[in-house]
């Protein structure tokens, strides 16, 4: 749809550019208001709401207390949120954001003394408890991420009665005990991520106990098996640590923790993981040393995001700072489609194609009727649409249970093939457009879909020009 970009050309005097300041660099972002002084919150980025939602953690300033507050970050400010029904206040629980079902989602966690094991979801309105038939032990200290390949949640180890090397998986109705040919050994207070180039879950490092010893090994997890990769670097070994993955960049990137050792006893240290090996940034600015603090993936700004956690002198910390280049390419999905005919349609980018200068990003969607018809939409705004707030039901529209998440400044029909159909949207070599942004989502026309509009939607996706 190259009309989109010429219209965008056209426009790109009066968008913001792209900032000119250094790549790949930690930048201080504290404001005056925000969460208090705090340590092991849960952090995640929700994409379909494009904000960073924080919870809880053991607030440490002025007064120690476990906290069931909720935060979203917008880039600029944090504010605190007033849902109607919130989780207990906990610490060291496992945080992470379901894709399939766009949801943030918290396991366990400590409270007073006792370990928990409920299950909680945000919706980006409020929390609301999950009761499952069966659900992971008591525990404390687990990680929680997304393997949107797959539709799951994926936790690891955790604090019971000692540290365990269970796998579970959640998809947003039960809990499921995985039982894999390999495992990692028992711990607590890892790294976890999901790497998304190579379909694997990471974990790193960890404490076999709150007391250690620390571990430095690294293992991927493929939905079946454990296996433990064995790099030529690697960052020392350490527990409370945070890790992330960098989806414009494609690494995972760990940040902070301790190995338990003499002051100064946790870390100021940025750690890439490309698949194959850990190589150590060298930015020119970082965060002070600090363990059990908030780290996410702003996927909208293309920014890894830390808050909080414990410094050098064990006092919590309540800033907050983010890494990454400043002017990544990103294109990524929110949202849920609903079924058609042939199953959910589904957007998403062709392999690693993003929105780059002087490039074509290539999308495709899936799970059409075969031929298969799409009416692709580009729009500037996934919060309103003229007089219409979005996202928004399109029951009206004669598709009950479909939902609009973009506005609609432009579209184009293009005729599918076995059930798939490819979109095609070159970007100008035009710095003018850097930091740009825009969402797409995809009509299936689909007359045996059983309703009355013969159509049904996809979920939506994001861009974000960058060079």
């Amino acid at each position: 749809m190259s009309s989109s970009f010429r219209f965008l050309a056209c426009t790109a005097a009066l968008l913001i550019a792209g900032t000119s300041a250094a790549q790949n660099n930690w930048i201080d972002r504290t404001t005056p208001s925000g969460p208090s002084h705090r340590v092991t919150p849960g952090m995640t980025y929700d994409p379909a709401r494009g904000n960073m939602v924080m919870f809880g953690g053991l607030q440490t300033s002025p007064v120690i207390a476990y906290q069931n507050d909720t935060w979203t970050w917008d880039g600029s400010a944090w504010t605190q949120r007033t849902p109607a029904n919130s989780p207990p206040g906990r610490s060291d629980f496992a945080m992470g954001f379901d894709a399939a079902r766009s949801r943030a989602v918290i396991f366990g966690g400590f409270l007073n003394g006792n370990s928990l094991n409920d299950t909680w979801e945000w919706d980006g309105a409020t929390w609301a408890q999950v009761v499952t038939a069966t659900q992971p032990s008591p525990r404390r200290d687990a990680r929680l991420t997304c393997d949107p390949v797959r539709g799951v949640m994926v936790m690891f180890g955790g604090l019971a009665a000692t540290a365990v090397n269970e796998t579970w998986e959640y998809n947003g109705v039960n809990w499921t005990q995985v039982t894999t040919a390999g495992s990692p050994p028992a711990r607590m207070l890892h790294g976890q991520a999901f790497d998304v180039a190579r379909n694997r879950t990471v974990i790193f490092g960890g404490l076999d106990s709150l007391f250690g010893p620390a571990r430095g090994d690294t293992w991927t997890y493929d939905g079946a098996t454990w296996t433990q990769v064995l790099p030529a670097t690697s960052p020392s070994a350490r527990g409370w640590l945070e890790m992330t993955y960098d989806l414009a960049r494609g690494v995972t990137v760990l940040f902070g923790g301790t190995d338990l050792g003499f002051f100064p006893f946790n870390f100021d240290d940025t750690w890439e993981w490309n698949g194959t090996n850990w190589s150590m940034a060298t930015p020119a600015t970082v965060p002070p040393s600090r363990d059990s603090h908030a780290i996410a993936y702003d996927q909208g700004r293309a920014k890894v995001v830390i808050f909080g956690g414990y410094d050098a002198s064990f006092s919590g910390r309540n800033d907050t700072w983010e890494y990454g280049s400043a002017n990544a390419a990103t294109w990524f999905p929110f949202g849920s489609g609903c079924a058609g005919s042939a199953g959910v349609p589904v957007l998403a980018a062709s392999g690693t194609s993003v929105p780059r200068l002087n490039t074509t990003l290539q999308l495709t969607v899936g799970n059409l009727p075969s031929p298969g018809t799409v009416y692709m939409v580009f729009g500037w705004s996934n919060t309103v649409w003229n007089s219409l707030a979005l996202p928004s039901s399109l029951q009206s529209f004669g598709m009950p249970g479909c939902t609009a998440f973009v506005s609609v400044e432009a579209g184009s029909l293009i005729a599918g093939s076995s059930g798939t159909a490819s979109w095609s949207l070159f970007v100008p070599n035009s710095p003018a457009l850097i930091g740009t942004r825009f969402f797409n989502q995809a009509v299936s026309i689909d007359p045996a879909a059983g309703n009355a509009g013969g159509a049904v939607v996809s979920n939506a996706g994001q861009g974000r020009v960058g060079n």
